[in-house]
């Protein structure tokens, strides 16, 4: 059997006890291992108040400014429309060749909304003399309807042509009539009526005696007093009156 000496032990000895020391060394050491973060978990936020017992209903959406309570909406206006009026134009052109006194060309006015009680109405004459016209708006012109409103104008016409000449005296005698259109125009504005008053009106009569004048109808709304009228001498009547 060899034999170490105690040199030789120590020697030997010396490696062992380097691996022991580095192996208590390591046992002793602690072992550090990095971990990645974990992602920070949201919050959550948890209903302090219990549930409704019903289902409430959704509420609206907030707006800027407070709603402003519902108003009636407006009326519209009435739409313009000259469709009636300027059926009357052909028949102004017609009767003006007839009685060229006349101004060369009316003014036609709105068509007459709503529920109006005339077919057309004449509304006397402009600063420049020319006569205003309006028409119905549902009412389609005939040349009766016209020749009885251009009547009304040709009466104006002639009194400011000749303004010391009383026109309705002269037709008042011519057709025979009793007592005086004044006494007739009074009798008229008493109806207590709207068509009472225009029966007896001479200024109706006078339109209507034109109306008859140029359709060469023997007939007449406006009040007669027992004198049918005569249309061809009504015609003759009339077209003497510009020649004075």
């Amino acid at each position: 059997m060899r034999r170490f000496d105690k040199r030789q032990l120590a020697i030997a000895a010396v490696p062992v006890a380097i691996l022991v020391f580095a192996i208590a060394l390591s046992l002793s050491t602690p072992r550090v291992v990095v971990v990645p973060p974990s992602p920070t978990p949201t919050p959550t936020v948890e209903l302090t108040t219990a549930p409704p017992t019903e289902s409430p209903s959704p509420s609206p959406s907030p707006s800027p400014e407070p709603t402003a309570p519902p108003t009636r909406p407006p009326t519209p206006e009435p739409t313009i429309s000259y469709i009636a009026g300027d059926r009357m134009l052909p028949f102004y052109f017609q009767l003006r060749a007839m009685f060229p006194s006349m101004p060369p060309t009316p003014v036609i006015m709105p068509d007459e909304q709503g529920d109006v009680s005339e077919n057309a109405s004449f509304h006397g004459l402009d600063a420049q003399g020319q006569p205003l016209f309006a028409v119905a708006h549902w009412f389609v012109m005939d040349r009766g309807t016209a020749a009885h409103e251009f009547g009304h104008a040709y009466q104006k016409v002639m009194e400011k042509l000749n303004p010391n000449k009383d026109f309705l005296a002269t037709y008042w005698a011519f057709r025979g009539f009793p007592g005086t259109w004044q006494q007739a125009d009074a009798l008229s504005r008493a109806q207590p009526s709207v068509m009472g008053q225009w029966v007896y009106s001479p200024q109706e009569s006078w339109a209507e005696a034109f109306r008859a004048a140029i359709t060469l109808e023997a007939k007449e709304k406006t009040v007669d007093y027992g004198k049918t009228i005569d249309p061809p001498a009504m015609r003759l009547f009339f077209l003497s009156l510009s020649k004075k």
